[in-house]
């Protein structure tokens, strides 16, 4: 009886915890921050952003020069290795954990 009163009492303290919703953060050309990986730091900068999409150098850690274009939530659309290569097609790789691996 002492367990079943306990229970009660605290399911009657508990709170009902609502989530809260957030926006997709917005990125504006020029903004830079430093990721750390273990003893790793690499800068990641946003090149161009816009029309729901961004593309950000840096991304990668495995490819810090590669341009990578993304969606507003953070799924990789494209990647190239600098201004002159095309955008490889999603279609041609997968997610690796934080690398990209050829299908």
């Amino acid at each position: 009886m002492r367990l079943l009163m306990t229970a009660l009492a605290l399911m009657a303290m508990a709170s009902s915890v609502s989530a809260q919703a957030f926006d997709a953060p917005t990125y504006s050309v020029g903004d830079t921050w430093t990721v750390k990986d273990g003893s790793d730091s690499r800068e990641v900068r946003v090149l161009k952003a816009g029309d729901g999409s961004v593309e950000m150098s840096g991304f990668l850690s495995q490819c810090p020069t590669c341009i990578v274009q993304l969606d507003r939530s953070l799924t990789i659309l494209g990647c190239s290795t600098g201004a002159a290569s095309p955008l490889i097609r999603p279609d041609r790789f997968r997610a690796d954990g934080n690398r990209l691996a050829p299908v």
